[in-house]
């Protein structure tokens, strides 16, 4: 399931993400901190607000990465992309 929300500009290519899905259906409005990956490149940044993504800190990514579902959808995007 997908969900409308306010465009937030990956940090890395620029395209716009207007929707969310996986973890975000528990609030529907990505908070500060939530984790997101760019449909367009795979990017993976965090929500400063609803409308400003940055990029993960060192620290982050490696927790981040750790995440068998970010794990699975990174190599999902890779064997799709």
């Amino acid at each position: 399931m997908s969900i409308d929300i306010k465009p937030a500009t990956c940090p890395n290519c620029g395209k716009v993400n207007d929707m969310v899905g996986g973890a975000f259906e528990e609030h529907a409005v990505p908070v500060p901190g939530d984790i997101v990956m760019c449909i367009g490149c795979g990017h993976l940044a965090a929500y400063e607000n609803p409308r400003t993504l940055r990029d993960l800190t060192a620290d982050e990514l490696l927790e981040v990465m750790q995440d068998p579902e970010v794990q699975r959808a990174q190599l999902l995007r890779r064997l799709t992309g």
